[in-house]
């Protein structure tokens, strides 16, 4: 069972996480409405979010015993900085391609 100072670490990352990704997520959606990403976020946090607050439901409520501690952390934290990593790498912009068409759209001899 996860102590009192422990289980508060996890909430208080859980929603630290939860919030940074629900910001960037409302963010996107001003911006495009909906979207690949927003469709991606939404499955990622049922995927990777839904089921912390289930499991310490069941862990409370039926006293289905847990992971240790580290294990859960390292699972927030992996998910949170995989979550990161996806939104940085959709966002940024590579270099334009260059054209090889004149204002016409016929192709220009190199």
């Amino acid at each position: 069972m996860l102590s009192d100072a422990e289980l508060s670490i996890l909430m208080a990352f859980y929603f630290l996480s939860l919030s940074v990704i629900l910001s960037l997520a409302y963010g996107s959606f001003k911006r495009e409405r909906f979207s690949f990403h927003l469709l991606f976020t939404l499955t990622y946090l049922l995927v990777f979010y839904l089921g912390f607050p289930f499991s310490l439901a069941l862990s409370f409520g039926f006293d289905i015993g847990l992971n240790s501690f580290d294990i859960l952390l390292k699972t927030l934290l992996v998910s949170t900085v995989f979550y990161v990593i996806y939104y940085t790498t959709y966002k940024i912009r590579l270099l334009p391609v260059k054209k090889n068409t004149n204002d016409y759209g016929v192709a220009r001899r190199i």
